[in-house]
């Protein structure tokens, strides 16, 4: 198999890339694994590329800068799968931009994006459970096109549920009639 994944988000503990790093220590398979932020603790960064220069040969993993914000969902479109082992996320934008751009994520549990393996958009994984994110990259790295056109028109799907307007309004006007 073969595939790529992308991680987009400042360069701090608190979004875990170390995590999303080493969890592709055990994989097989031909990996590109890009990262995109900028880099905000030298200290935490050089953490990620001491576990960059462990991986296996078969992966590979790039820091590709900032990307341009009139071109998020162009080049989140052209990767395999989102990954985003975040420690927290009151909304997580770049989990929707993600989902929006047609691209699959596997997640932490601790963003509001629940429910996305039901959904066939991704996953969203306790963070103690690495072996639960293993299994979710190795599942994106041996799925067939068909299965990956699949899970691409369910994360626009997902994210279009999740923003659908006529639900917020009828939302908004049941909460409002409660007052």
């Amino acid at each position: 198999g073969k595939a790529s994944f992308v991680f987009f988000s400042r360069i701090v503990p608190k979004k875990n890339l170390i995590s999303a790093i080493k969890y592709f220590d055990t994989i097989d398979g031909e990996v590109n694994f890009d990262i995109y932020g900028p880099i905000e603790d030298d200290i935490y960064w050089k953490e990620c590329q001491d576990a960059i220069s462990k991986l296996p040969p078969n992966i590979t993993v790039k820091h590709k800068g900032i990307i341009d914000h009139d071109h998020v969902f162009e080049v989140l479109s052209q990767y395999d799968a989102f990954l985003f082992p975040t420690w927290s996320e009151n909304f997580g934008h770049v989990i929707s931009e993600a989902l929006f751009s047609e691209c699959p994520v596997i997640i932490s549990d601790q963003t509001p994006w629940r429910g996305l393996e039901e959904a066939g958009a991704g996953w969203d994984i306790e963070l103690d459970n690495s072996s639960k994110f293993i299994q979710a990259i190795n599942h994106v790295v041996h799925i067939d096109d068909n299965e990956q056109l699949k899970m691409r028109s369910h994360s626009k799907k997902y994210a279009n549920s999740k923003f659908n307007l006529e639900n917020l309004k009828n939302e908004y006007i049941k909460a409002l009639n409660t007052l």
